[in-house]
């Protein structure tokens, strides 16, 4: 799904937000055992539709548990693109302390790097693959070496 296509309300501690997209989309996300996210770099870190999206995940320890719970055993990768050389060295953080909180196994990223939108980085295609092949053949990030490289 296109987040920025969604109306995804902020997190609310209050539950504002209760009738926007995210249930629905999280409904058909929990069948899936593996997430991709994909987000451009912005500032260091992931974009602002990515980050409400992933702060919207506290809907689900709070006001629906069955879903958070659903989330156990799933994994979790991210793609990211973006202009500088490389993505920072904390850029994982985020992601991985999500998932490890929700009971997810985080996988790791990939970078890419652009000048507008074309590709300028040698060896990505075959990084993607090797990265793709580790997704769907489910070996664990802990025993595949760092695909930001």
């Amino acid at each position: 799904a296109d987040l920025s296509a969604l109306k995804i309300g902020y997190y609310s501690y209050e539950y504002e937000h209760s009738g926007d997209d995210f249930l629905p989309l999280i409904e058909r996300a929990v069948q899936a055992p593996l997430w991709v996210l994909a987000t451009p770099l912005y500032w260091y870190t992931m974009s602002a539709q990515a980050k409400t999206f992933v702060d919207r995940l506290s809907d689900l320890l709070h006001h629906r548990k069955e879903l958070g719970r659903a989330l156990r055993g799933k994994r979790l990768a991210v793609i990211c693109g973006g202009t500088d050389p490389t993505a920072p060295p904390h850029f994982d953080e985020p992601f991985a302390l999500t998932a490890k909180y929700l009971g997810m196994g985080y996988e790791g990223s990939i970078y890419a790097r652009f000048n507008g939108r074309e590709l300028v980085e040698p060896g990505f295609s075959e990084r993607a693959a090797e990265f793709r092949a580790r997704l769907l053949g489910g070996a664990s990030a802990e025993s595949a070496p760092d695909a930001r490289r």
